[in-house]
C-alpha cells in the first residue's frame, strides 16, 4: 500500500502516490476488511496470539487472511500479487504480500526455506543484486545462519550468527550446539582481514575458513569496503592499469589470480573477466573518473580479440626462442 495515505492518515483521493510507478490502482477507500484479515488491519491478532508455541500457530490461530499459492498472506485482499511494471529505466515490483510466513518455513528445512525465500529474492537477483558475502556451499548443516555487518572507524565488521530454531512467547528454544567448519566467501577481495575473536590477522583474500561454534558468533573485520569488481591492483578505482593487468594474462586458462585479471573466480582470464572490467570501468572510491561512453565499453570488449592475438604472438615468440636455444 505504498503512499496510499498522507501524513495525516487520510486516504489520498487519487489512490496511492506511487501507483503509477507500480502500475496498480489502490482505492483510497480501503477499510480494515480489505487488508489482511477481514476484521483487522494487521496480519496477526497480537492479543489473541500473545502466547504461542511456534510461528505456524502464531500465523494461523484465528486468522482468515488470504493465503497466496506462493505461501504468503496477501496484504490488500482484492489486488494482485507480484505485479511487475517497467518504469523509466528500471522495473518496479509490488509484492502485495507479507514475508512473515518465512519465519515458519525457515523452521521446516533448508530446502523449504530456500524455496520460499526465492519468492521475494528472485526479483532482487534478477535486478543484478547478489550477496557480497556468504557461507560457501551452505546447506542443512548451516541452516538458519545469518550474516550482518556494519562499518566503524574505517573498517567493515562482519558477524555470522545462527538464528534459533523457533521462538516460544519470545523465549529462545532449540538453539543448536556443536562446531561446523565453514568458509566465508566474498564476491571480491577484502583487505587486511582480522579474526576479531581470536585477535589474529588473516591477510587479504576472498575465502576465509572458520570452525564455527554455532551457538556463538564468527566476527571478522576488514579495511574499508570490498574491492571493486575489476580493480586488479586494489587501488580503489577501475581503469587502464587494471585493463593492462588483464591484457597481460588474457587467454590463460588456469592459475590466474584476481591481481592478474581473474574477476570471476574461475582461475582463468578471458571474456567474462573483460566484461566485468568493462561494466565497472571508471568506477572509483578515491577518484572521480569519467564514466566511459557506450562506445568505449564496446572498444574494451572488442579488444578481447586483440588481447588474444597479442598473447598468442607472445607465446609463439617465446616458443621460437626456446627452439633456437635447443638448436
Amino acid at each position: 500500500m505504498p503512499g496510499l495515505w498522507d501524513q495525516h492518515g487520510k486516504g489520498r483521493a487519487t489512490g496511492g502516490a506511487l501507483d503509477d510507478v507500480f502500475g496498480v490502482a489502490h482505492s483510497p477507500n480501503l477499510r480494515a476488511s480489505d487488508v489482511f484479515q477481514s476484521r483487522l488491519w494487521s496480519e496477526v491478532d497480537q492479543d489473541a496470539n500473545f502466547y504461542y508455541s511456534n510461528f505456524a500457530t502464531f500465523l494461523t490461530n484465528g486468522n482468515d487472511s488470504i493465503m497466496d499459492p506462493s505461501g504468503f498472506y496477501k496484504a490488500v485482499r482484492n489486488m494482485p500479487v507480484m505485479n511487475v511494471n517497467d518504469y523509466g529505466e528500471g522495473r518496479a515490483v509490488l509484492m502485495n504480500m507479507s514475508p512473515q510466513w518465512y519465519n515458519a518455513y525457515r523452521n521446516m528445512s533448508w530446502d523449504t526455506a530456500a524455496e520460499k525465500r526465492s519468492v521475494f529474492m528472485d526479483f532482487v537477483h534478477d535486478a543484478g543484486l547478489d550477496r557480497w558475502v556468504e557461507i560457501e556451499g551452505a546447506g542443512a548443516a548451516e541452516h538458519g545462519y545469518e550474516i550482518t555487518y556494519w562499518r566503524q572507524d574505517g573498517r567493515t565488521i562482519v558477524m555470522v550468527v545462527l538464528n534459533p530454531e523457533d521462538l516460544v512467547s519470545s523465549s529462545v528454544v532449540g538453539l543448536r550446539e556443536g562446531v561446523t567448519p565453514i568458509t566465508l566467501k566474498f564476491d571480491t577481495p577484502v583487505l587486511d582481514v582480522r579474526d576479531e575473536r581470536a585477535g589474529t590477522s588473516l591477510g587479504d583474500g576472498m575465502r576465509f575458513d572458520f570452525d564455527w561454534a554455532v551457538n556463538e558468533a564468527v566476527v571478522l573485520s576488514f579495511s574499508g569496503d570490498p574491492v571493486l569488481p575489476g580493480d586488479a591492483n586494489f587501488d580503489g578505482l577501475v581503469g587502464l592499469a587494471d585493463l593492462m593487468a588483464l591484457a597481460d594474462n588474457y587467454g590463460r586458462l588456469s592459475g590466474v589470480s584476481w591481481r592478474h585479471g581473474d574477476f570471476t573466480d574461475d582461475g582463468a582470464a578471458g571474456l567474462a573477466d573483460l566484461t566485468v572490467l568493462a561494466d565497472n570501468y571508471g568506477r572509483g572510491s578515491r577518484h572521480n573518473l569519467p564514466v566511459p561512453e557506450p562506445a568505449c565499453i564496446c572498444l574494451l570488449l572488442a579488444g578481447a580479440g586483440l588481447l588474444t592475438r597479442r598473447r598468442n604472438r607472445f607465446s609463439m615468440s617465446k616458443s621460437a626462442e626456446r627452439s633456437a636455444d635447443i638448436a
